[in-house]
Parts: structure tokens; sequence; C-alpha cells
């Protein structure tokens, strides 16, 4: 049987009947739902038996046989799409078949072990844990959640924790109000100290300080030098000492020269803020000493000492930031000489506010810590081809991260024109020391510092933070 359709100016249709050459057909009028009607009207009026031959329409001339018009038409159009088909179809598997390197990359693709860039695929249940409803109505973490997060920090390195918040509306509205008010604070006071090129402003000054840096180094060399700067010194001896003062001027070399207490930068338009716990929020709970946490510091691998919060702070990515610094927080024992770093510390990091998923979020390497199955990988260098897959871990506001200080990690570029800010706790061994990496004098003004209520610092020690918090009960 053979069905054809035929809309005539829109208002009718000719339905028609093929059987053995000859074509019964009817005209039905246009209405709403046409085809549908169309379909089931032809199919009733077969059954009843009620099809009567009408004469031919010009389009609905019975067949004769192979080799008619209409159906040469039909065969050239579904010819043309299956060739467009399937020469898109062998363009992109040609696409995808020069990305491997050889039969073993092909081979792993295959089996699902390799990805086509040819590094080893990780599969996200191996670090997600999701919280159970025990532990969002609790807020902290139950015993179950617990092992949960320490399974995937043993194999993965990392544990991402989705599926709500053990955090309250407040709390995160508090930590945000506080980490971006913060922000506010710190360029306010660079602005106080005439630093026209902070890392906030990256995408404002990068293209034309690197435009000007030379001459830039030569103006500043020439108002040091005329400023009488080691007068009595021979020539040779004051060329250097001229060029030492400028490798630390932040205006000739910015990126190198933004290091405060209070906001150090390590790399382009980005911002590590270390010094939380001068802030009475996170001198108390639930920052402050988690007993959740405290336990899986103690279980992950510090059984030997008690775990307590050791530093707390703010990450931040600004807009306009490309570099990429592979590292690991501390050097596992044994990978770098001479090392005397105490490791086993956890990293959590929260998201306070919803944030795009381009901002420039943290790029980890899994299984790459002191316990997984790449421990000895360059830390210092990107993935190469049969390591394990870097993954970007973007969090939704409330989720948290938490890593180990031997995984290794990066932050990835930030395109928008959006501030990435994301507080972080620091759980490990009482034992454990910061190392100098930054300076001593803070960026913020004392005077900046009195409008701030939650304000405690400087402390010199967290040692010193159990005495205020008592002072502050009494």
């Amino acid at each position: 049987l053979e069905i054809g359709f035929e809309v005539t100016f829109r208002r009718s249709v000719v339905v028609c009947l093929s059987v053995r050459r000859r074509s019964y057909c009817r005209r039905l009028q246009s209405r709403p739902g046409l085809v549908v009607e169309t379909e089931r009207e032809y199919a009733v009026t077969i059954q009843a038996g009620r099809m009567t031959e009408l004469p031919q329409h010009p389009s609905t001339k019975p067949t004769k046989g192979k080799g008619s018009s209409p159906n040469w038409i039909l065969f050239w159009l579904e010819t043309l799409v299956f060739t467009i088909v399937f020469g898109l179809s062998l363009t992109t598997l040609w696409a995808g078949m020069s990305r491997f390197e050889d039969w073993d990359h092909v081979v792993g693709w295959y089996e699902g072990n390799l990805d086509l860039d040819g590094y080893i695929y990780v599969d996200p249940a191996r670090y997600t844990v999701t919280l159970s409803p025990q532990d969002i109505a609790e807020h902290r973490f139950s015993p179950q959640t617990l092992q949960k997060i320490e399974a995937a920090l043993l194999d993965a390195g990392l544990a991402v924790v989705t599926g709500g918040s053990i955090w309250t509306d407040t709390q995160l509205q508090e930590l945000d109000d506080m980490t971006y008010g913060e922000l506010a604070r710190a360029k306010k006071a660079a602005v106080d100290r005439g630093l026209t090129r902070p890392p906030w402003l990256l995408k404002e000054w990068a293209a034309a300080h690197e435009a000007d840096q030379d001459t830039l180094y030569d103006q500043r060399y020439q108002e040091i030098d005329e400023s009488g700067f080691c007068g009595d010194c021979v020539p040779h001896v004051k060329k250097q000492r001229i060029h030492e003062e400028l490798l630390v001027d932040p205006m000739v070399f910015p990126k190198d020269n933004f290091s405060f207490s209070d906001a150090v930068s390590i790399s382009y338009g980005r911002v590590d803020m270390p010094h939380f716990l001068n802030f009475t929020t996170f001198q108390e709970s639930p920052y402050y000493n988690r007993s959740d946490m405290n336990e899986l510091c103690v279980s992950y691998g510090n059984g030997d000492t008690a775990c307590e919060t050791t530093l707390a702070g703010a990450l931040w990515n600004f807009p306009g930031s490309v570099d990429l610094l592979w590292h690991q927080d501390a050097a596992q024992e044994g990978h770098y000489e001479g090392q005397d770093e105490v490791t086993g510390t956890l990293t959590t990091a929260i998201a306070s506010r919803q944030l795009p998923a381009d901002v420039g979020w943290i790029l980890f390497q899994p299984l790459t810590h002191d316990r997984g199955e790449f421990p000895n990988l360059e830390k210092g260098e990107p993935p190469n081809r049969g390591e394990p897959a870097p993954v970007t871990i973007p969090l939704n506001r409330g989720e948290m991260l938490i890593f180990t200080d031997t995984t290794k990690h990066t932050v990835t570029p930030n395109p928008t024109n959006v501030d990435r800010g994301i507080v972080y706790v620091l759980y490990g061994s009482q034992e454990w020391e910061d190392t100098p990496w930054h300076g001593n004098t803070p960026l913020i003004f004392p005077h900046l510092r009195a409008e701030d209520p939650l304000w405690r610092g400087p402390i010199d020690s967290r040692n010193e933070i159990p005495a205020l918090v008592a002072a502050r009960t009494k």
C-alpha cells in the first residue's frame, strides 16, 4: 500500500490509496491537527470499506511501475541525505582517530580506561560524596559520611561533597559578607597606599604593563638615581643596588611584590588571604575546631596526634588571570630532599555564593597524593599523557571540597568579569606550623580594621585563640 498526501492552497488535502496501479482518493478539508486527523479518518474509511474511486488528481496518477518520476526524485533525495550523513560520520571518526597516538591508546579508550587525549580516566564516583538527609538536618557529617569522605581521600586525594549543604543559609551569608567585605577593605587600602596595579585590576593593567615595563624600569631607575640613593657607591655597585631596589618595586614588578600578611599574590590575578583566624567568626563554632572534621583529620593520617584548625582564609581568582601554577601544598615524605614539613593536613573549601562554572575553579590531578596510585609524579609540571586526567571542580553555593596537602592541583583562568572568592579552613596536626611565605606588613590599615567588630587580631599564634574565646564568654 502507498499513502500519499498533498496540501492544496492550505485549504484541503488529498489522501490516496494505491492498489494494483489504481488510486482511490478522498479530499479532506484543512483543520487543526490535519495530519493526525487525516491518518485516523483514512484508516477508518478503509476499514469500513467506504473508499470510493475519485477522479484522478494530477499528483496522484496511478503508478506505472518502477522508474516513475516521483520515485526517482525520492530515491535521489534519500541518496543525497545518506551521502551527507555518511560523509559527516567519516569526518567525525577521522577527527577522533587522529587524536589517538597508538593502538594501545585506541584500546584504552575503547575499554574506558583512557580519554581521547590519552589521560587515564578517573570516574567522578571515586571522589564524589553525597550528603545524607541526616547530615543536612544536623549540620555536620555523620559517621557514615565521614567514612565515605575518608575513602575518597585515600583513593583519589580529594572529596567533593554535594547533594546539599551542612551550612545554614545564615552561616553561608555570614561567610559571604565577611569574605567579600574583606576584599572591599583590601581594595580601599590599596588605593590609600597608591598601588595602581593590584591583582584584582589585572585585566585592566596587564597588557599595558607588559608593553611599558622597560620604560617604567628606566623611569624608576632614573628617579632612584636622582634621589641620591647610594651616593657614595662606585658606579657598578650603585647600579646593582638600584636594580635590587627595583626588583621589589610593586610598580615595576607587581606580580612579585604584592605580599602582605593579609593579602599575598603568588601568581598574576590571584590573592590568598590567610588571616581569617583573626576574626571572631573563625575563632568559634562552627568554623573553628569542628569535631567532625577533626575526627576525619585524625582518621585520615594523624592517628598519633590530635588535630585542630590550623589556618583559615580566602582564595581569590580575579578576571584576566591566566597562569597555571601546578603544585602541592606540602611535600610528601621522601619526595623532595631535605623537606621537613608535617603532612596530613586537610583543606576544606566552601562556596559561600553561587558563581559561574567558568569563573576559575581549582583544577586537580586525582590519584597524585602520597597514598595514591601516582604519588611520585612531578608536582610542578602539567599532567602528561598516560597520567590521571585533570578535573576542574566547580562548586554550587554551600557545597564543599576537601583535599589532602599532597594532591597535585592548580587554578584555572578566569575569563569572566566576576571576582571568585572561596573560603578555606585547614585541619591538621597540632604539631603543624605554617612556613613563612608572605610579608609581615598588613595591607589593610589599623583605622580600617577599627570599623570591623569581628576583628580580633593580629594574633601571633593560633594557640592564643582558646584564651581569646574564653575571655569573650566571661
